[in-house]
């Protein structure tokens, strides 16, 4: 077992070799071909399938370096054809493959990437100082972010001190707006000055007013009739954690939803004798007179010529014969036959009927809504205890939908309307173009409203309009950028 463990091993180590020399030879082939990226891409499943392989690891080095060669061809063309951007995050690109890699540029390339950083630092300064000018010093910190490192840090740093006084400025003039009736615009100025250094502490008032819009509770009454306890708990229990994920809930919230019930769920059933008649096959034998074709020996006689010794002449003789022939008679012939029987047995049958309505009054956030369920159900079965193989019957119970398990399934629906209406609620009190008129501070505060029901991705037109004309870039980056370290 251990022969055979190593023999295992030997074979996978010269499966996985000889794999890794094929690598290598196509990176080789990309190589010569100026192919760069396939080379590296080939060179580096090499490495990965031996680390210790040095003419692998060589290869790798020698393609990324004319990686990035041609990349630094792509930055100066980018800026001669004055795509000053694109040259800049290229280079970009660049600088931080190089650390990644351990590259560092030599020759040729290590000139062009000095002239290139020189040639564009100009530009990223007057890019850094435009954003400063019109008032965006958080646009500004996230080309510092994305595109410092290209640069030295006596390029960088005394940017880094304009944007962050251009920042704390920034702070300054929202820090002005605050009113304790605009709670969630002040929570998003405390962190966004937070970020700058600036500390803002938010007023007894204003942390008190920051749940004044939520609901910290869903009151729920009236049963409907028919419904019973264990169904009504599950349906309570359903929209209480509907409840919870919407962005009107909040475990400290001052106001109680309501919510309340009426409807009912009726049940008839009947029960009635029948006789059920089950059609099976049986065998039977019977006699059929068939036409059978038999064989017999039949004599005769036959004129033979034969010569006679005596006479010396031919002479005619009678000889005895026989032969086969064929006849038909009929005879009688045993047979099987497949036949129809009927088998009659008692039997219930059940029938049931179901009326589900449903109907719930809510108010939420100064609005009342309402979701109703309606459904029937009408089924029939059959019960009965034969259990007969010979006729193919067994046992059998009515299988009707229990009306329990029924209505729990139906009234899905009902919390299905309220969490769909509750979520519109949230978006039209807070989420539209029209609510987001007025002062720096009111629009703010409703757009904070607002992301608590949206990511940044899926954020309204209206709240990420308000995130680009404050802070100048969209809510997935601003959001990105403040809950990162200031640099």
């Amino acid at each position: 077992m251990q022969s055979f463990g190593r023999l295992f091993g030997v074979l996978i180590l010269a499966v996985v070799l000889t794999h890794c020399a094929s690598m290598k030879k196509r990176g080789a082939e990309a190589l010569q071909a100026g192919e760069y990226d396939k080379a590296a891409e080939y060179f580096e499943k090499a490495v990965n399938e031996d680390s210790q392989d040095i003419e692998a690891a060589a290869g790798l080095r020698q393609a990324r370096a004319q990686v990035l060669s041609q990349k630094l061809i792509t930055v100066r063309n980018a800026r001669l054809a004055s795509n000053l951007d694109a040259a800049v995050e290229q280079l970009a690109w660049i600088v931080k493959k190089e650390r990644e890699w351990g590259i560092q540029p030599g020759g040729k390339a290590s000139f062009t990437q000095e002239e290139e950083v020189e040639l564009l630092t100009r530009f990223f300064i007057s890019r850094v100082d435009a954003e400063i000018k019109a008032e965006f010093p958080l646009r500004s910190q996230r080309l510092l972010k994305l595109l410092g490192g290209v640069f030295p840090p006596k390029t960088t740093t005394p940017l880094r001190a304009r944007v962050l006084n251009a920042g704390k400025a920034s702070c300054a003039k929202m820090k002005a707006e605050l009113a304790d009736e605009q709670p969630w615009f002040a929570q998003f100025v405390s962190e966004y000055c937070g970020y700058w250094g600036e500390s803002v502490k938010l007023s007894t008032a204003t942390r008190t007013a920051l749940n004044g819009e939520l609901y910290g509770s869903l009151q729920l009454s009236n049963r409907p009739d028919g419904l019973s306890p264990e169904v009504y708990a599950g349906l309570t229990q359903k929209l209480q954690k509907a409840f919870h994920a919407l962005p009107w809930f909040e475990a400290g919230g001052a106001k109680s939803a309501q919510g309340s019930f009426k409807g009912n769920l009726s049940v008839e059933r009947s029960k009635s004798g029948v006789v059920l008649v089950k059609n099976y096959f049986e065998p039977e034998q019977y006699v059929e007179q068939v036409m059978v074709t038999k064989t017999r020996t039949v004599s005769y006689t036959e004129s033979v010529s034969q010569y006679d010794s005596t006479t010396k002449s031919f002479q005619w003789q009678q000889v005895p014969r026989t032969r086969q022939e064929t006849y038909t008679e009929t005879e009688p012939q045993q047979k099987t036959r497949q036949v129809e029987r009927a088998y009659r047995y008692p039997a219930w049958k059940h029938a049931q009927n179901i009326a589900l309505f449903v109907d719930a009054d809510f108010k939420i956030g100064g609005q009342l809504f309402n979701v109703a369920v309606s459904d029937k159900d009408a089924s029939e079965g059959i019960e009965h205890d034969e259990n007969q193989p010979k006729y193919g019957l067994q046992a059998q119970s009515p299988h009707l939908p229990e009306p329990n398990q029924w209505s729990s399934e139906k009234l899905k629906a009902l919390v299905d309307g309220f969490t769909k209406r509750g979520s519109e609620l949230w978006d039209e009190a807070y989420c539209s173009a029209g609510g987001l008129g007025g002062s720096l501070a009111q629009a703010g505060n409703r757009a904070q409203l607002c992301l608590r029901a949206h990511s940044g991705e899926s954020a309204p037109e209206a709240v990420q309009e308000w995130y680009k004309t404050t802070l100048g870039l969209n809510v997935r980056d601003a959001q990105a950028l403040l809950r990162s370290a200031l640099e």
